[in-house]
Order: structure tokens, then sequence, then C-alpha cells
């Protein structure tokens, strides 16, 4: 059986085109149109987002929410979730951020909506990049094409002092973000956001609300703004060029860098590029900015049109639970570990299982070592996607509690949150930024745990108004600790070679 064939959806649309170009609008509105139906994203803000897009059109009794913490009313027609949970079948599907497919943690998710999921009509948005992928495997695909509706401007170097109002500065670290809003509090106090993963989700709302309402004058970000968060940035300023991406520290692909430099300008307006200059910490290069510009490589000879980069093969989709149901965790890790071997083809005795990252893998590795390796395969591969690393001491100790709770339903199901402050001998409130951010994390965990496991709901204090208040005081001691900016230094613009291009 062909990839091709899997795919039973009735009607398919790809929505191709950059961020600002509204692909995403223009499926949502097809999905209210019919009134019925699934919006899947890679991330669980994205989710909640679309869900209170929905909500506001629709009305809140129409629209439910389903992620790995959260389920609010999720059998409404309308349902606004992450991708590992989207349903197999309905009416009308739309799947942002469709280039997840691709990504060796995530993409099996998406083959599987992709391919093995039956809708009336499917509505998939991505960037060119997808096109040769999409012609092939859905051949009858219609193929929507966006234009980005303001233009991008690259307008050079710019010092802390130099940013304007209403820019995001881009950094890749929990530590490089809080170093350089402590620098920007001195020069705007109290008109400074931070983002970045480790942050809770409700701090995260709270940050960019501040940078939306206009309370915060520059944002300073991880790559988290680069997954489709909607933000009215004028200009994005990268200090930084290069990331660490689990294996090396690498310069950004010109894909990444489209990613990220196209959240500025939103709607008719002109997005400005910059990076950060005269820092003695940060060296970030123009020329990798300036690949954010345009799109160079031919994604489709036949329409000639250009992308940053080409997708041409997916992750193997995931499996169902109905899949795995006469099948054991010892038998899924050896079909995961036989699928992943460099093969021309994979195995024609591999249909049950078609895929799993390297952190599945090494979540059932550490099961079976345990003596779980008759684990039913269903409770297996769910407890292969917990929101821990496995890999380390405290991951793994926490994947093998969920393990028995899995193999005793009578079990109290844990809460991780609660025995780590019980550990440290503390209140929740009296813990530091990092602290919170931890405990946040496990409550995460043991949120999953009762959704996925079952359990009632944890009735904890909401930790944002908490982490918030940490992240302001942490800033600002940083911030009183620190000298301040030279002023009044020569600002000495690096010479760039105009015969070779960009520095």
């Amino acid at each position: 059986m062909t990839l091709a064939s899997r795919c039973t959806h009735g009607h398919v649309s790809f929505h191709a085109g950059p961020p600002n170009s509204g692909k995403t609008h223009h499926a949502l509105t097809r999905l209210l149109e019919v009134g019925e139906g699934v919006y899947a994203a890679p991330l669980r803000m994205l989710a909640e987002e679309a869900y209170r897009r929905l909500s506001q059109v629709a009305g809140a009794h129409r629209v439910g929410l389903l992620t790995g913490e959260q389920r609010i009313n999720a059998d409404a027609p309308l349902l606004a979730c992450t991708a590992e949970l989207a349903p197999d079948q309905g009416t009308v599907l739309v799947i942002d951020e469709a280039h997840h497919a691709a990504d060796p943690d995530r993409g099996s998710a998406y083959t599987r909506l992709l391919l093995a999921t039956t809708y009336t009509e499917a509505h998939l948005i991505g960037g060119t990049e997808l096109l040769p992928i999409i012609r092939s495997l859905i051949p009858h695909a219609q193929i929507h094409t966006y234009e980005r509706m303001g233009r991008l401007e690259l307008v050079g170097y710019r010092t802390l002092e130099q940013l304007p109002d209403r820019t995001i500065l881009v950094t890749f670290s929990r530590a490089t973000v809080l170093q350089l809003a402590a620098e920007l509090q001195q020069l705007r106090p109290g008109r400074v956001s931070a983002l970045y993963g480790a942050l809770p989700i409700g701090a995260r709302r709270d940050q960019i609300a501040r940078f939306e309402l206009g309370r915060a004058d520059v944002l300073v970000a991880t790559s988290v703004i680069a997954h489709g968060v909607n933000l009215t940035a004028q200009e994005i300023c990268f200090a930084q060029t290069s990331r660490y991406d689990g294996r090396r520290t690498r310069p950004l692909e010109p894909w990444e860098a489209a990613q990220i430099a196209g959240r500025a300008g939103r709607g008719a307006q002109t997005g400005r590029i910059s990076v950060l200059h005269q820092h003695p910490d940060f060296r970030p290069h123009l020329r990798v900015a300036h690949s954010a510009l345009q799109a160079t490589v031919l994604v489709d000879p036949a329409t000639g049109t250009y992308g940053y980069r080409r997708i041409e093969r997916l992750q193997a989709a995931m499996p169902r639970p109905a899949d795995l149901a006469q099948i054991s965790l010892a038998q899924l890790q050896a079909r995961l570990e036989r699928w992943q071997r460099p093969r021309r083809a994979p195995p024609r005795d591999c249909r049950v299982v078609h895929g799993g990252s390297p952190s599945q893998l090494s979540a059932l590795q550490v099961l079976a070592r345990a003596g779980h390796a008759q684990l039913p395969g269903p409770i297996a591969w769910a407890l292969s996607h917990a929101p821990l690393d496995p890999q380390a001491p405290d991951g793994r100790a926490q994947l093998l509690e969920l393990a028995e709770l899995a193999a005793d339903p009578a079990a109290d199901a844990p809460d991780f949150g609660s025995d780590r402050a019980r550990q440290r001998n503390m209140r929740r409130r009296d813990l530091d930024l990092a602290g919170l951010e931890e405990i946040a994390r496990l409550d995460q965990l043991s949120a999953w745990a009762r959704t996925v496991l079952g359990g009632p709901p944890l009735a904890h204090e909401d930790l944002a108004p908490l982490v918030v208040a940490r992240l302001r005081h942490e800033i600002n001691a940083r911030a009183a600790s620190a000298h301040p900016p030279a002023r009044g230094e020569p600002r000495v613009r690096p010479k760039v070679n105009r015969a070779s291009g960009w520095r």
C-alpha cells in the first residue's frame, strides 16, 4: 500500500505561504462556515489561541479544547487541539504548521493526520517548502498560494539603545533572555517583557499581553515566537544568529531565520529586520538575517514557486491505540527500532507501528529495563509521549512512577509538583524563579498523567502570577547589579565588503 493511497480525506486543500499571508485565516474561515471539525496545532498556545478565536465567532458552547493538560468541552462540534490528540475522523480537519511533519520528534503525529485519518475535507497550512511532498503523496490536493501582505526590509544594525518600540529581540536561551531583559530594563524601566520555553503557559500569556497592549516596548524572546504566535511587532532584532540544535551550535538555516523574521509587521505593515550591534557578548551575522528576506530554493518547477527549503520526506506515521491492542512494550520497542534502521524501504510487517522519535525509544528502553516489558502496547505508547526527559535521573524516576500508576488503576495519580516542594521543605510561593518554573513543569506532567491515565484534576493555585512576579524581580535584580550600559561612546559600524556580500 502506497502512502498516497492511504490519504482518505475527501477533499484536500494546501494553503501555502509565508508568515503574515492570511493562510490560517482562510482555513479557519472554512472551518467556521461548515461549523463542525478540528483544528490541530503543534503547540498548546496555538491550540488555545484558535480556541479563543473560534469561540468568539461560534460561541464558547460550540467549541472545545483538547491538549495534554486541558480538556474543555471535548465533545463540542468544533475542537481545537494539539496534533497528537486530534481524532481519527470527522468533517473538516485544519492542520496548522504542517511542516512539522518533517520534524524528528513531532513529525509522526502530523503524518498520521495527513495520511491515516478520514475527514470529509482537510486543509493543510504551511510554507511552500511542503509543495513537493504534497504533490507526491496527495496528488489530488488543491493548492492555494498566498503572498505576504506587507513587505520585509533589512534595516541593518541596532544597539540596545537604538531599538525602537514594538521590537522583539530574539535570542536562544533562558539565560540570554534574562541577561538582555535586565540590560534593557536599565534603559526602559518597567517597559520590557520576556518570553522563553520554561515559563508556564499562563506566564507566557501575561508577557505576550503586556507587549500586545503596549505596556512593554520591547519583548526579549526565544524562538517560541516562530511557531505561529501572533504578535504585532514592527521589528525583529536578532541578538544571536546561531543556536544549539541538540547536537551542535550552528548558524540558523534560512527557513529558520524566515520563520522568526516573518513575525515582524503584521497585516499590510512593513516589517523590519535588524541585528544587535556593539554588544560584548553577542555577535550576530547580518548575512543570516538577510537570508530571511528572499526565498531562493525552487520548490515547484511547474509553477516556478520558490521556498526556503524543500521537504521531500516526512517522518513515518504514528500508530493509533487500536493498532497496538495486541502487542506488548517489548514488541513495540522492537518494531520501532527496526523501523528506524536505515533501509531502502520499510519492512512489510511494520504496518502496525510506523515510527517513533529518539525520545520515545529512550522512554521505552527505560521501561523495559525496569521490568515493564509486558506492559500493554497502548499504555507503553502513551507513556513514551509523557512530557519529561527519560534520560535525566528525575525523568526516569517520574516515568517509572507513571508506569506503576498505569499498572494499578486503584493507585492515586501523582502530584509531582507538590512532592518536589515538600522535598525542599518550602511552600510554592517561597520558591525563586527557577524553582517555580520547575514546579510548574511538574504540575504540567501531573495534569498530563491525569488526563491520559485517569484521575481527578488537581486543584493547585495558579502559579502564573507568582512566576510573573518572580520574573519581574529577577530582571530588576539583575539590572540593579549590572553596570549601566555605556553612553556617548562613538558608534563605529563594522565594514561591509560589498564585493563578497553581507558580513
